[in-house]
């Protein structure tokens, strides 16, 4: 009980601290157009509709009324600290005299980051609020945390590229909102999805030994980061090999998006056999 109190009030603080940092993150990015404003409101929300369709009746689903819509404000929130933390790791990139746009680039300044602190929100969240007892629930919580952040790095995207090509009005911002949706449905959802899993392989499989555990959650985090490299990778290719580009950034994301959704929930209907506990039994 101890720990988990410990745990709720450590992301409490934290989640207090990440929400002044996005504030004055998407503060410093959002214009002053009531068009794209608008837009920036409706593109979350749209995504969490999409979430709550997708999740509500996933067999791995916590069984809280309150755990999509909490998990998906986390995710919005991990926004402002994966900024500052890619912020760091340019200078850090700059710093070490590293090639821009290569290989090692692309890992350290997005995915990398991105991933590790959407990670540590997913720990939290399970360890102390959202009850769970299998690793397909936590990574359930992961791929809905993954939607809230798409919903507000889409969004600023919306509103800079709007900016810069469309004359900010709602017909272009809208056309470039919907594309932007129907490209990155299966992008932060699938990457922060893996990273659950594997926290919830960590915590939960509990027949496993501790080192398999560990290399399971490592195993994952990197998976999600290779994912993630590739899909920007694709956004940056020279003209010569433009046909890879969707490939990378749509079908590859998509493709193994559907094909994780559906094993995941064929894995909970078929293992999931114990009610939920009053908090979440972490095995160390």
């Amino acid at each position: 009980m101890r720990t988990e109190l410990y745990n709720r009030v450590v992301l409490a603080v934290l989640a207090l601290g990440a929400l002044v940092s996005t504030v004055i993150t998407v503060n410093s990015h959002m214009a002053i157009s009531t068009a794209i404003i608008f837009l920036g409101i409706v593109f979350p929300l749209a995504l969490l509709g999409i979430a709550v369709l997708f999740f509500r009746t996933h067999p791995g689903r916590p069984q809280q009324r309150w755990w999509l819509i909490s998990a998906f404000v986390i995710g919005m929130l991990c926004f402002g600290p994966a900024v500052e933390l890619n912020s760091t790791m340019s200078e850090m990139v700059q710093k070490l005299d590293i090639e821009p746009d290569s290989i090692l680039d692309s890992v350290l300044y997005s995915p990398m980051p991105e991933e590790t602190i959407k990670g540590i929100a997913i720990a939290l969240l399970v360890a102390g609020f959202i009850r769970v007892h299998h690793p397909v629930s936590v990574g359930v919580v992961g791929a809905v945390v993954g939607f809230g952040f798409a919903g507000i790095e889409s969004a600023l995207f919306i509103n800079d590229s709007a900016l810069r090509n469309l004359n900010s009005d709602l017909e272009g911002g809208g056309v470039l909102a919907v594309l932007r949706l129907i490209t990155g449905l299966f992008g932060h959802s699938l990457y922060s999805g893996l990273v659950g899993f594997g926290i919830g392989l960590y915590f939960y499989a509990r027949h496993l030994g501790l080192p398999a555990r560990i290399i399971s959650l490592i195993g994952m985090w990197l998976l999600s980061v290779v994912l993630h490299t590739l899909s920007n990778i694709g956004t940056t290719l020279p003209d010569g090999y433009f046909w890879l580009g969707p490939i990378l950034s749509f079908l590859l994301p998509t493709i193994l998006g559907i094909i994780v959704y559906r094993r995941s929930g064929k894995i909970a209907r078929t293992t999931r056999t114990e009610p939920e506990s009053e908090s979440a039994p972490i095995a160390v």
